[in-house]
């Protein structure tokens, strides 16, 4: 399917007057993301063993942009006035940093970059019709769209979330605690093997799942999950009733809590290759019983538009 728009920073190519270029997916240049599997041969032996891999470089693409109302029929249709030159440079060539893009495609809607672009202008004659752009991107695979989860936990209920990021491993959240309770308050994180299904629109656009039957459109349950495998625990002493955490381990970043009551194992969301839900729970030995927990994140997504 041809994609013609994207967008980048909350604001779209086509509100700047351009398209990408007639392009399909033939048109658009991915590098990067490969994997080196690191191996070590035994003394003695014929076979290699493996025991680690790497990327060796972020994912980058390049495809070009027009104007978006040249009929191709009269080349001055296609030529770039220096207006319109200056309002896409200025949109696009930060240096700033990384934004947040993604290619406006039916089904990878919610499939998203950080990047930063390189544009090399394209030329009739001595006229400017339109710019090559490169993205580069911050990793070796895209992310989700933002997952936003709420919920009350207590001894008897655990956070369930359907973890279906393509990088197994952990994601650390954006996480916000505020415990119902005064004292010691001890979370348990971990993963286990849940009954799940992912849930499609007609055009392919992922809108939930279900997890044991239960559609979440959040992405997260509440249940009694005591069976799942804990992998890290986060301990706080001398919490407040009604007094929020705020931790947020990927900017090295915690208030609410004074760090001698805090053993720095922030919560984080886990997967393995057998267990795809993450799970948070109340561990046994805690005082506090109940606390509200907000989760703000983003799925790794080995993919490519």
């Amino acid at each position: 399917m041809v994609c013609y728009d994207f967008e980048f920073n909350g604001e779209k190519l086509s509100d700047y007057g351009f398209v990408i270029g007639g392009v399909d997916s033939n048109g658009r240049t991915w590098s990067g993301g490969d994997v080196t599997f690191n191996s070590v041969k035994p003394p003695n032996l014929d076979r290699f063993n493996y025991y680690s891999y790497s990327y060796e470089q972020p994912l980058s693409c390049t495809f070009s942009v027009v104007n978006i109302d040249c009929s191709h029929q009269d080349v001055n249709d296609m030529l770039v006035t220096q207006a319109k030159q200056s309002a896409l440079m200025r949109w696009l060539m930060r240096e700033d940093g990384y934004h947040w893009f993604n290619f406006i495609k039916d089904g990878f809607n919610d499939i998203y970059y950080k990047v930063y672009f390189i544009s090399e202008p394209m030329y009739n004659g001595d006229d400017v019709i339109g710019f090559n752009l490169t993205i580069t991107t911050d990793s070796p695979y895209a992310y989700s769209d933002e997952k936003v989860v709420t919920a009350t936990i207590d001894t008897d209920n655990d956070l369930v979330i359907y973890n279906d990021s393509d990088q197994i491993g952990y994601i650390m959240p954006y996480c916000e605690i505020t415990p119902r309770g005064t004292g010691y308050l001890e979370l348990n994180n971990g993963c286990s093997n849940v009954n799940f299904e992912r849930v499609f629109d007609e055009v392919g656009n992922s809108v939930g799942t279900t997890i044991d039957g239960r559609f979440q459109h959040l992405y997260g349950i509440i249940g009694d999950y005591t069976d799942y495998t804990v992998k890290s625990v986060s301990k706080f002493n001398n919490v407040v009733n009604g007094l929020k955490i705020t931790l947020d381990e990927s900017n090295d970043f915690y208030s609410g809590i004074h760090g001698d009551n805090f053993n720095f194992v922030f919560p984080r969301m886990m997967t393995t290759y057998d267990e795809r839900a993450s799970i948070i729970g109340i561990g046994e030995d805690s005082a506090v019983s109940e606390c509200d927990i907000y989760l703000k994140y983003r799925l790794v997504k080995r993919v490519v538009v």
